[in-house]
């Protein structure tokens, strides 16, 4: 028999939140909890939490400070104006940029798999007055199906292994390069510039 070698972790952790509609509830589609498993067969330390309102949401990030975790992976509902929870609750992404506070360093980042996680409305405020940025903010530009989100997620945690398992800027771009490879879901990354003092956008077509 073939015994598998299995890689030492190095990402410290990825905490993935989801916040789940009636529907999605009643059929188990549950694409938080397949990127989890995903990322525990690629040997990442990922912990899965599902989120109803805002006071879980704010649970699960203080879980991910807590733990250190590098990556915070929100799935949910989205479009151009922010997020749904499922108890109904709409997040702006102005207040998205607040709750995410405690856990937000440049040295982590914020994956939001929602349609429209990856457009301006979040990183025009992160950065800007008191409010802390994330080093990178990753999701869709614009609508994305449940299984497209699977299998991208898939490519982007995959990715990162074969980068060295580090959050740095070569890794999130080639991940996003794969994604946008395979998939025609348009996955953008923003990588926040200190000398710049903004947010710099990749979107695997061309450079930064």
């Amino acid at each position: 028999m073939v015994r598998i070698k299995i890689p030492s972790m190095k990402i410290a952790a990825v905490l993935v939140a989801e916040s789940l509609d009636e529907e999605a509830i009643y059929r188990e589609q549950r694409e938080g909890v397949a990127v989890a498993e995903i990322g525990r067969l690629l040997c990442i330390n990922m912990q899965y939490r599902q989120i109803i309102s805002r006071d879980s949401l704010k649970r699960a990030v203080e879980e991910a400070r807590k733990s250190n975790a590098i990556i915070l992976h929100l799935s949910c509902h989205g479009d151009a104006e922010g997020i749904q929870l499922t108890d109904g609750s709409e997040i702006t992404w102005s207040e998205l940029a607040e709750l995410t506070q405690p856990h937000a360093t440049p040295a982590r980042a914020l994956v939001v798999s929602a349609c429209s996680g990856g457009v301006h409305g979040l990183t025009k405020h992160l950065g800007t007055g008191d409010l802390r940025p994330y080093g990178f903010i990753i999701g869709p530009s614009g609508n994305i199906a449940l299984s497209d989100a699977c299998v991208a997620w898939c490519l982007f945690y995959r990715r990162l292994i074969h980068q060295g398992q580090r959050l740095t800027r070569d890794a999130i771009l080639a991940a996003v390069k794969d994604i946008n490879s395979y998939l025609d879901v348009g996955v953008v990354s923003r990588r926040w510039d200190t000398n710049a003092g903004k947010y710099l956008k990749f979107e695997g077509k061309r450079s930064l």
